[in-house]
């Protein structure tokens, strides 16, 4: 009766061979998937964290006091430009996010 009574509730389809369904689950393969979710899931936050420092970082910088500070203050935005695309965190994400996500 348990059985029968869960098949009337959740399509054949979605219950486990054991439990008179067709869905083939593997504990082993989803612990895998859900490893890799993980994983690049943190590679992601990483590299937004560096990118919200860096905007912070943008948006905080007092504006040049005349026209003399303006190449100092370009030169010191160019510098921190270079800093974040040289960045592990986003360079990960870039070079290897796709291929992350196809492995998912």
């Amino acid at each position: 009766r348990g059985i029968r009574s869960l098949q009337s509730h959740v399509d054949s389809e979605q219950l486990p061979v054991n439990l008179g369904g067709t869905c083939a689950h593997s504990h082993a393969v989803w612990l895998s998937y859900r490893l890799r979710l993980e994983s690049f899931s943190q590679c992601c936050e990483s590299a937004l964290c560096l990118l919200g420092e860096t905007l912070h970082a943008l948006e905080t910088e007092p504006l040049p006091a005349n026209n003399q500070a303006v190449p100092g203050s370009m030169q010191s935005h160019q510098q921190l430009m270079a800093s974040v695309l040289a960045d592990e965190r986003l360079t990960l994400v870039q070079r290897e996010g796709g291929a992350m996500l196809a492995r998912l």
